[in-house]
């Protein structure tokens, strides 16, 4: 009786945490979508703010295997919020910036790898992750094209995200289509 009783207490605990859960990542969702209404209007009138569904992939000759937005993680078995989108390459590909900027951070980011991070100006910034070796350095001024770095182990795609005033907004609707 008592180890019944303490199965359905696990039971609804588990419950709960997933109901907690589920609904931290709708209010993300939420908080992101009504941001990004927010900023986007006053930001789109600045020079990246023009290149909106103009601006090239990081890389040429990629499969998208991972999306913007709420995801499975089958390594955790939660639903999680993606900030940015995966990319699938061969080894050694050129990273390239999207746009023109500077490189606010290049290193080694727990999670993210070998990262490069471009400040493109007007509170925007794409970051470029898993990358196998970047070439640029903190401070390097780079061009539309320049490559960045190169893409690293085939296994793990390149990860691409773009941030206005550090909220994540979905980068397939900046990307060239």
């Amino acid at each position: 009786s008592q180890l019944e009783n303490y199965r359905r207490l696990k039971s609804a605990e588990a419950q709960v945490e997933g109901l907690i859960r589920h609904f931290n990542t709708r209010k993300e969702i939420q908080r992101t979508r009504e941001t990004e209404r927010e900023v986007s209007k006053a930001m789109l009138s600045g020079e990246f703010g023009k290149l909106k569904g103009k601006l090239p992939y990081p890389v040429d000759g990629f499969r998208l295997v991972g999306g913007f937005g709420k995801a499975f993680d089958a390594k955790s078995g939660l639903y999680v919020f993606k900030k940015g989108i995966d990319l699938a390459t061969q080894f050694g590909e050129n990273v390239k910036a999207i746009s023109q900027g500077k490189v606010a951070f290049a290193g080694e980011l727990p999670g993210y790898g070998q990262v490069v991070l471009l400040d493109h100006g007007d509170h925007f910034y794409s970051l470029y992750g898993h990358m196998g070796r970047v070439v640029k350095k903190n401070n390097d001024s780079v061009k539309r094209g320049e490559t960045l770095g190169l893409t690293g182990d085939s296994t793990t795609p390149l990860y691409f995200e773009i941030r206005s005033r550090n909220v994540a907004v979905n980068p397939l609707q900046w990307l060239l289509n």
